[in-house]
Formats: structure tokens, sequence, C-alpha cells
């Protein structure tokens, strides 16, 4: 997955911009009915004939076995459902009266919308840009609106949350792409040898048990994306 930005930027491939995203998909959001949503890569759209099946093999078999279900391609009828049941929550279909042609209401971009406007990343961006990236001049940085002169931690966190929120979502739900988490998974100690010249020793494991938090906390903004929208 490439970089995930809140800037504007043409669609090269190569940065994945979340205003861009979220304009693509609402430009085409005509195109997400339950029917190209479930069936598009190969699933079978109805589940209950692969379902039947696959248990009247088992009865005739009889015993006990174990075997693994299909994830993708005709067979897989359980991914099938599961994925009937993430449109029925994006839809506000009822699974008793699905339908070929229900749609994702627009309104779930509306939220995501809201939702990174309501976090301020605007003003945190302009701020980067006015001190951090850049170097602005006087008069430049004199044309700042209130919220746009500094920043705060818990305005960070703010920020972060909706991105981490908005991500999930998109990638989620909405695109079916999957994740694997929004935090990098540490192949090595991370952290070792700052204990040489910039953390006492008994702060390393202080330090591990913050980093362990923060993953769990980052992980439960983005556990239920649905219902955080």
């Amino acid at each position: 997955m490439g970089q995930f930005s809140m800037e504007k930027s043409p669609p090269n491939g190569s940065i994945l911009d979340g205003n861009q995203q979220l304009d693509d998909i609402r430009a085409n959001v005509h195109l997400f009915t339950r029917e190209n949503y479930v069936a598009h890569d190969g699933l079978p759209y109805d589940p209950e004939p692969g379902r039947t099946a696959f248990y009247q093999a088992a009865i005739a078999r009889g015993g006990s076995h174990v075997t693994a279900l299909d994830t993708e391609g005709p067979d897989a009828w359980s991914m099938a459902e599961d994925v009937h049941e993430t449109f029925d929550q994006l839809s506000g279909a009822s699974p008793d009266a699905r339908s070929r042609q229900d749609a994702m209401p627009s309104t779930i971009l509306d939220a995501i919308d809201a939702e990174l406007e309501a976090c301020g990343w605007s003003d945190i961006a302009e701020f980067g840009n006015k001190f951090v990236a850049h170097a602005a001049d006087e008069f430049s940085r004199s044309t700042l609106l209130d919220g746009q002169n500094g920043l705060t931690l818990d305005g960070l966190q703010k920020c972060h949350r909706a991105i981490c929120q908005s991500v999930a979502t998109l990638f989620g739900p909405v695109l079916w792409e999957g994740s694997h988490g929004l935090f990098p998974i540490p192949q090595f100690n991370h952290f070792e040898n700052l204990d040489a010249a910039w953390l006492r020793s008994g702060d390393v494991e202080e330090l591990h048990s913050f980093w362990d938090k923060h993953v769990a906390e980052v992980d439960d903004w983005s556990n239920d994306p649905l219902k955080a929208e």
C-alpha cells in the first residue's frame, strides 16, 4: 500500500490521496451495487447453492473430518455470505430483503468528509507548511488564521484518529481491500540501543509498554469503522 495523504494530488499510482479517493468513489458511487460488490471478483452472488452442496457432501461422507472453505472463486459461498453481511451494513438493507440493485448511499462518504473536516487536519497541515516543511517569511506566516499558528498533542491525536478511521472505512468495508493494520509490525527490537545515548535502561521497558498500549488504541479506532461512522 502506498502513502496516504490528505493533500490534493494527481492520481499517479504511487500516492493514495485521501480527498482524491473520496472524490473518485463519489463520482462512481453508482457502481457500488450489491451485485457488483459481492460478485465483482468471482464470488457467487447467491451463496445458498454452494452452502447446500457443501453440507450435503459432508453428510454423505459421514464421520468427523476437517476441511478448508474456499475464500475466492465460485465455490467461496462462505466468503460471499460475509460480503453480503458487510453490504447490508453499507446499504442499510435488511438481509431478508436483499436485491442486486441495493446501493451504497453517499451518506457514508459524507460522514467521512465531515469527520475529516472536523478533526482540523487542514489547520495542522497549514501550520506544518509555514513553520516545519518550508521557511515561510513573516508576511506569509501573518496570514495564518486562528488555530493554524500552533498545535497540541490532543489536536494531533484527534487528527490521527479521524484519518485512521477514514482509512479503515475506505479500505475495509467500502473498497473491501482488507488491511494489515495501521501500524508497522517491527521485524526487530525497534528500541534497541536507545538506552546507550537517549534513555535510561529502565525507561526502555516503559517505552515498550507505551508502544503496545498505543498500538492497541489505534487498532481499536479502526476495529469497527462502520460503527465509528
